[in-house]
């Protein structure tokens, strides 16, 4: 706001700043969180040392929020024993037994399809726990991690379609669409070379967000 507040100082200066004055006050005096996001500090410093006029200076009571509210509460994920043997299973598809990564030959042999198809079974029997959006991005996650290691081919398509089903399934494309936006979008970075295949897959869901989404 600074430099439209600035612009229109010009022309009327102390009116301007005493309702500028008014509204950073009822701001600054709001009950909040208990975190603060940004610095208000550098507002008032401004305003004191460079706009007030003849106005009094924002005095530090009345920067303080009046009221502190609830903090931001973080779930922690992939902490069931369900959990850790899904990811033990992934481990497996990145590493050899030895600790190695694995190679593009390595991931093409039916060893290594035989532990594809038995972690797309347990990911399929995985039901994480929390809200729906918290369902969402642990399954994505862990789905999306193994779309990366995978070949092209049958299985790639079909992991593609799996995670296409769980984004139209979810009802956090309605309770969360922000974050439900953001597994879909990469969703088609991580498929970068199957872009013509995910764009069949989301005009074929029949889920609006998807069909507007298909890149």
């Amino acid at each position: 706001l600074r430099t439209d507040i600035e612009r229109l100082a010009k022309r009327a200066h102390a009116p301007l700043a005493q309702g500028f004055r008014t509204y950073l006050v009822s701001q600054l005096r709001a009950p909040r969180c208990a975190e603060d996001l940004g610095d208000a500090a550098q507002v008032v410093e401004w305003f004191n040392s460079s706009f007030r006029g003849e106005l009094p200076a924002i005095a530090e009571a009345e920067s303080q929020p009046s009221q502190r509210n609830g903090a931001l509460k973080a779930d922690s994920y992939f902490e069931s024993d369900d959990s850790k043997d899904l990811g033990a299973a992934l481990t497996r598809l990145q590493f050899t037994p030895g600790g190695k990564p694995r190679s593009s030959a390595d991931r093409s042999t039916s060893e290594w399809r035989r532990l594809l198809a038995d972690f797309l079974r347990d990911l399929a029997a995985w039901k994480p726990a929390g809200s729906d959006v918290d369902v969402l991005h642990q399954k994505t996650y862990v789905l999306r991690a193994a779309l990366a290691l995978t070949p092209p081919g049958e299985d790639r398509d079909r992991m593609i379609a799996t995670y296409v089903t769980l984004l139209k399934s979810s009802e956090a494309e309605r309770q969360s669409p922000a974050e439900w936006l953001w597994q879909v979008k990469a969703l088609i970075q991580v498929a970068s070379g199957d872009l013509p295949k995910l764009t069949q897959e989301f005009r074929a869901s029949g889920d609006a967000g998807l069909v507007l989404a298909a890149p």
